[in-house]
Order: C-alpha cells, then structure tokens, then sequence
C-alpha cells in the first residue's frame, strides 16, 4: 500500500471511529445486496429490467407444462405482460397483494434493459424470520415471449430456520430460457419486442402453457429472424454453453457499524472531456445504526482547492444525480462531514427514511463522490464507495 493511503487510512480510523464508536448501534438492519448480471456474450439477447422479489417461499411465479395462473399465486394476466413486454408493474401488485410486508424490486440496466455485460444492484432490508427465499423474473429481448423466472418458490433459499444467511450465486443458462406460451414464436420484427413492436398484444396468441423455449428459429431471414439481425447474431441461448444471467448476493446489517472506502481518480470522471489532472484520492464512509454517514476524503495533487464536493447516485461509468452536498464539510484538499437524513438531496430525500435509503444505495455501490475544482468544474476526482 502507498504511503499516503497507509497514512490516509490510519487518520480516517482515528478522526471518525471514535464518533461512531459513541453511537448507539443497537439498532439491526438485516439486508441483502442483490447483484444481477447479463452474462450473455456481445450481440447476445438482452434483459428487460428484472424484477426481484424476497419472500416466505409461498410466491408461486408459474407452474411449468400448465396454464399460467393455474394453481401459481401470480394472475396469468401479470406474468403475460412480462414475458411480452417486459412490464413489471402487474406483478409488483401481485407481491404486494399477497406479501404487503414482505420487499421487492426492479434492477435496471444503465438505459433499461440489461444488455450483455451489464450489471444492477440494489440492497433490499429484510426479516430473515419470514424473508428466507429469492424470486426473479425478467422478459428476454428481442422475442415474442421469452423469459427467465424461477418456478419453484423455494429453489433459491438465502436464509435458514435460524436465520442464518445461506444465499449463493447462480446462473441462468440459455437451456432454462422459458416461452410463456402466449404468442406464436413468429419472430416478425412488427409482432416482436425491442425489434419494431407496436404495441402489445399484436402477435398470434397461443395456448398460454409454460415450456421450456425451443431457441430463436434459424430459417428467418433479416429483418425478421432474430438470429439474423446485425446486433444479435450471437443470441441463440440454445446453444452450448450459453448463460443468459448471473445473480449474486451478499448479506449486511446496515444498524451496525459499516465501512465503505474508495479510490479516487480523474480517470473515473464520466463526461465528454477527459480530465487531465495528476490529482488521487481516497475516501472513507463508516455508516452507523442507519441513520448516519460519516464522510473522510482525502484528496493530493488536485489542480485547485475544492470548489465543491457531492454524493451522487450513479452506477460505475454513469453520470447520476447529487444526493448529498458535502461543501460543508470541505477542508482545504480534505472533505470531513456527517450525514443525516436531512442532509438528503433529491429522489432519496422524498422516501420514508432518507438516511437508510441513503445507506441502501452505498451498499449497492451505486453511491460515488465527486471533487470539482474550479479547472475542472464538472469533477476532477471520482470514486464508487464500496464495501471494505
């Protein structure tokens, strides 16, 4: 480790581990960061945004080899409107129907869809006592009615009967891409979903039996066959070895004491000019009992003093909006401040609970700080907080 990181280090555990240490941390806050990743290769079949719900195993998405809705805790109508569109609003009524109490969200890509390569997190709190087992459901594009969702509510605890946390990390091969069965696979660019649809319900209908998908047909041509489209020529999720998605989990008790740092560097400014600074930075972030963030960087060789300094929520390699104005925290080259809930800017401040909403989003990694100088206005040093 460098020498000014070393150093860097031991004075963020000095100048802010002892605010925390004097916090009452007997608030607990149990919490999964989920992770998913479109594992497909480039010019690979896309995702639509996924839906991702944590329940007591009771929330049946379908039943494979029978009629949607038929004996599953989700209207056919709901699991249609995914496999067709990608829409995810009638199943987020489903859930909140049947488990008001129990969390559940949407992971989108950096445009919507997730493209291959792509990757969302978010964090969901949760009661390990009854929250013990993870649904996912998401439309594959472009296609009539292609989807990936698990059909067994419980094949994927992330919980036992003691509520010990036991998630694990799985993939979802081409062979498991399901057909919801109702539309035709005609794959005609104006029936079709992200290639030149219409509107929904415009292909022929179809029994409306899940199956397992039989792949994109290989005798169409362009514009119509998927296969034959310049930007997916590589989306045959039959084919051997294919993995249309990964998903991940991590467990965390935001009411604890947590810590999160960075790495700051021009490099990771997202913009149309590419910074030239020698300027490096480390951060520091200890979160406490979920309602507070302490902030510690520490930031050399900048082109200026700071003009100003500000938490954003954005993804890596994404510009997002301010969420906390540290100015007044800044000290020279150095930024020292403690966050509250109405210390909150924007989407986040409007939520029941800024502050752990606030937490939420850094344990996701979806929280980067910026320093702008007065030579670079729209940022001179940029970093992800992570989770040490």
């Amino acid at each position: 480790m460098h020498q000014t990181t070393k150093l860097a280090a031991a004075l963020a555990v000095t100048l802010i581990a002892p605010m925390a240490a004097n916090a009452n941390n007997s608030r607990s806050i149990p919490s999964v960061v989920v992770t998913v990743e479109n594992s497909a290769p480039s010019r690979g079949a896309l995702q639509t945004p996924v839906w991702a719900g944590i329940h007591d195993g009771s929330f049946d998405l379908y039943d494979r080899g029978v009629a949607l809705g038929a004996g599953a805790t989700v209207p056919a109508p709901a699991v249609e409107r995914l496999a067709e569109d990608g829409a995810v609003g009638p199943l987020n009524e489903a859930f909140a129907a049947a488990l008001p109490y129990s969390p559940q969200t949407t992971l989108f890509g950096p445009s919507g869809p997730l493209a291959p390569g792509d990757t969302s997190s978010v964090t969901l709190n949760v009661d390990p006592s009854t929250d013990r087992y993870f649904s996912y459901a998401s439309m594959v594009i472009p296609s009539n009615d292609a989807f990936i969702a698990n059909g067994n509510p419980l094949a994927h605890q992330l919980f036992d009967n003691y509520g010990r946390f036991t998630g694990t990390t799985f993939a979802v091969t081409g062979a498991e891409v399901l057909d919801a069965g109702t539309e035709v696979n005609d794959e005609i660019a104006a029936n079709t979903a992200f290639l030149n649809q219409g509107g929904p319900d415009i292909g022929e209908t179809e029994n409306g039996v899940v199956t397992l998908h039989e792949g994109f047909r290989s005798d169409l041509s362009f514009p119509d066959g998927v296969l034959n489209h310049p930007v997916f020529g590589l989306a045959d999720f039959r084919a051997p070895a294919y993995r249309a998605a990964t998903l991940s989990f991590r467990y965390i008790d935001l009411g604890r004491t947590v810590v999160f740092n960075s790495d700051l560097s021009p490099e990771n400014e997202v913009g149309a000019d590419i910074v030239q600074s020698d300027a490096s930075g480390r951060a520091f972030a200890i979160a406490v009992r979920g309602d507070t963030l302490f902030v510690r960087v520490f930031a050399r060789n900048l082109s200026g003093p700071i003009q100003m300094a500000h938490l954003h929520n954005g993804a890596k390699g994404v510009n997002g909006p301010v969420v906390v104005n540290l100015a007044s925290g800044i000290r020279g080259n150095n930024v020292f401040m403690r966050v509250r809930a109405q210390d909150v800017l924007g989407d986040l401040a409007a939520t029941e609970d800024p502050a752990l909403a606030l937490l939420n989003e850094v344990a996701a990694g979806n929280i980067y700080i910026n320093l702008h100088t007065a030579e670079n206005p729209a940022g001179e040093l940029r970093g992800q907080l992570r989770l040490r």
